[in-house]
């Protein structure tokens, strides 16, 4: 037969314990007040900062006139300018991450290549000519001087 224990016997049992059941509590509330401490403590706030950068390598088109006059146009929506820019940007995209323009940005703002942060590029995909490029740092003057000078390092 199965032992059927009342509601009155576990309350004797933690009266009689209580106060390691006190004693556990306390101890729980402490370490977790303790931890939550260390982590305010040890945080160390980032900053983002972000820029967008849009690839176009449109080309003159000669396009004649009623008159035979001929006109240099551009055509930015030519299959062609379309395709090479999608291109360019997955490309630029790439090369935003690399060391090279990381060294670049580096020794224009006089500091080491650590220095800078997190740097990630990513090609949009609702308009592939653009490239959204972000920078984290823990300082937001730094992650403002390295997104403003990654555009230029690409003509570098």
């Amino acid at each position: 037969m199965e032992q059927s224990i009342n509601l009155r016997e576990y309350l004797d049992i933690l009266k009689r314990r209580r106060i390691i059941v006190i004693l556990v509590m306390i101890i729980c509330l402490g370490l977790g007040g303790y931890k939550t401490y260390v982590n305010y403590e040890s945080y160390v706030p980032t900053y983002r900062s972000s820029v967008t950068v849009r690839i176009n390598s449109t080309k003159n088109v000669k396009k004649k006139k009623k008159d035979d006059t001929t006109t240099n146009q551009l055509d930015p929506y030519s299959t062609y300018n379309i395709s090479l820019n999608q291109n360019i940007a997955s490309t630029y995209a790439s090369l935003a991450e690399s060391n090279n323009v990381r060294n670049l940005v580096a020794s224009s703002l006089k500091v080491s290549a650590a220095e800078l942060g997190t740097i990630k590029a990513t090609v949009r995909e609702d308009i592939a000519e653009f490239i959204d490029i972000t920078v984290i740092n823990k300082s937001p003057e730094m992650a403002q001087k390295v997104v403003k000078k990654i555009p230029s390092a690409f003509n570098e």
